[in-house]
């Protein structure tokens, strides 16, 4: 056996800064000609990556900017909100929400705060006389055959909805309008409750629905976006929220501002945070009263009341999670 002298030497890797890296990704290799280090590896990807890592990279460089075309576009932005800061200025009420329908926050009656022309305006609100033609026409039997099983939910009229064609008016101008906002109302719920899946076909709405009312629809509460082969549309979080106020308070004018919340709930599948949330955003107080059933079950009813002067709920900051 021979010994021989040696040396011990530890290997630390090296963990490279951000502004290191970002001068490596800018860095031209001789080796493959002009390219950087980022496109590169981009060659690698498309070449060798999987089919998700290939969409992703597909998708990242489709909604690149570069050079002049975002200097064109931040500079567009900037031209665009300081024309409208130059002729309207901007209050308190204005910032406070842009997904309520407009109100009128000195109003001296709630149905001066919102009325029926901030959901739903008189033109969608003519288009709607053919289609109202189902709820004028209801009668108790019509009513118990909408009615379905729980299953059958997304094709059937909301239990909200029933109660309302059971009281209906019997006076032939009051039993159209409240019919029209009815069918209006049922269109919103359905949207509502439709899954994001459906919003990917060509026509998400129902081609029996008046064009108009779509169209107000469309505009208010979906975005088109592009989904690599057509343009598609979707229903984000954000403008289901404001599908769901405007909800809220044309339901409120139908039920002159005393709105029983119990079936709306379960109709729109809501969970409690999320109704209270919603109902102290239109300006309305909870009222739950504890009852209890003939059967000893323990039943809440809660309804919302729009009270003057009219208070918005003040935004909470988030707190920071404390970090282990």
């Amino acid at each position: 056996m021979k010994v021989f002298d040696s040396e011990i030497i530890q290997m630390v890797p090296k963990q490279p800064d951000f502004q290191e890296e970002a001068e490596r990704s800018q860095i031209a290799l001789p080796a493959n000609g002009d390219k950087t280090y980022k496109q590169r590896i981009d060659d690698l990807t498309a070449n060798f990556g999987s089919k998700k890592k290939k969409q992703a990279m597909g998708s990242r460089l489709r909604n690149e900017i570069h050079g002049e075309a975002l200097e064109k576009s931040l500079n567009s932005v900037v031209t665009v909100a300081a024309s409208q800061n130059k002729h309207k200025p901007v209050n308190k009420d204005e910032q406070q929400s842009t997904l309520l329908p407009v109100y009128y926050k000195d109003g001296e009656t709630p149905k001066d705060v919102y009325p029926l022309e901030s959901v739903l305006n008189q033109e969608a609100m003519d288009s709607m006389m053919t289609p109202a033609q189902l709820f004028y026409d209801s009668n108790k039997k019509q009513i118990k055959e909408w009615n379905v099983k729980e299953e059958e939910k997304m094709h059937q009229i909301s239990k909200y909805i029933l109660n309302h064609l059971s009281v209906l008016p019997s006076s032939t101008d009051q039993r159209w309008y409240k019919s029209k906002i009815l069918m209006y109302l049922h269109y919103l719920m359905n949207v509502f409750m439709k899954p994001a899946k459906d919003f990917k076909t060509k026509n998400p709405l129902p081609k029996e629905w008046p064009d108009k009312v779509k169209k107000q629809i469309y505009d208010d509460f979906t975005l088109l976006a592009d989904s690599g082969k057509r343009e598609v549309r979707c229903l984000p979080s954000r403008l289901k929220d404001k599908l769901a106020l405007h909800i809220l308070v044309l339901c409120l004018i139908l039920d002159e501002f005393d709105l029983p919340l119990n079936d709306l709930q379960r109709d729109l599948k809501l969970g409690a945070k999320s109704l209270d949330s919603y109902v102290r955003a239109i300006g309305c107080k909870m009222n739950i009263k504890k009852i209890t059933a003939e059967l000893g079950e323990k039943l809440e009813i809660k309804s919302a009341i729009l009270q003057l002067p009219l208070r918005f709920p003040e935004a909470i900051p988030r707190k920071a999670k404390a970090r282990r």
